[in-house]
């Protein structure tokens, strides 16, 4: 008896798991110590492995990276290959409460305001060597309310009229990520990870993180308590 019940409970708390760890897809952004330029052109060295890969209904990889004040995000929709002004690009942030939408769209279009620098344009790039639409930011961290080593809420709807990550206006295809988002459910978003630099000795954990972590912990925690209190029944 003494030996099934310390198994009952490992059966219980893996049956459990899921419900607390599952769900929302966490997107690590790179930490660097020379920002990309941002001219809506995929340069050689600029962009390493794509944290969000879409294989439909276009095909795009999408890249994040930040230094202490900056996010850098690149859109790379190798599956658009037509240049169109109705073409557009989206990113929703939410952090505390404060969300910014950011978009863009036309030919060739520029967007610079709130200190938000952002280009599309039609080129290649490592992921498709003919020419595809892509799109290119930089935002500051303090305009989405973030900073260094914080877990921010982050999504690409098809919303209020305003097309996702990317939206092709000849062919109304329109990438929505994550795939099954409801806008109104923090749930179903994403959480972006703002890179922190990795001190002598490991990584900081900031309170965020902790916060995730902290009914995981409380369950082991209650877990464990019932089988101690289990054994000392039937010991």
């Amino acid at each position: 008896m003494r030996r099934i019940i310390p198994c009952i409970a490992c059966i219980l708390l893996a049956g459990l798991l899921p419900c607390v760890s599952a769900a929302r897809p966490i997107i690590p952004s790179d930490r660097i110590g020379v920002y990309p330029i941002v001219d809506g052109y995929f340069s050689a060295n600029e962009w390493s492995n794509p944290q969000i890969t879409i294989d439909s209904p276009i095909q795009t990889y999408v890249y994040f990276v930040n230094d202490e004040h900056q996010l850098y995000v690149m859109v790379d929709a190798t599956g658009d290959s037509t240049d169109d002004s109705t073409d557009e690009c989206l990113l929703v942030f939410d952090n505390g409460g404060i969300m910014r939408v950011l978009s863009i769209s036309g030919l060739g279009g520029t967007i610079l305001s709130n200190d938000v620098y952002a280009v599309t344009r039609f080129s290649s790039s490592p992921n498709n060597g003919s020419n595809h639409k892509i799109y290119e930011w930089r935002i500051p961290l303090t305009y989405i309310n973030a900073e260094p080593g914080q877990y921010i809420d982050f999504c690409s709807p098809f919303w209020k009229g305003i097309a996702s990550m990317p939206f092709d206006g000849r062919t109304f295809r329109d990438n929505i990520w994550p795939e099954n988002l409801v806008v109104g459910d923090k749930e179903t978003w994403g959480i972006l990870r703002i890179a922190l630099a990795m001190p002598v000795g490991g990584e900081i954990l900031p309170v965020n993180k902790l916060m995730l972590a902290f009914p995981l912990v409380m369950l082991i925690a209650a877990v464990l308590a019932i089988s101690i209190v289990l054994l000392k029944k039937n010991s």
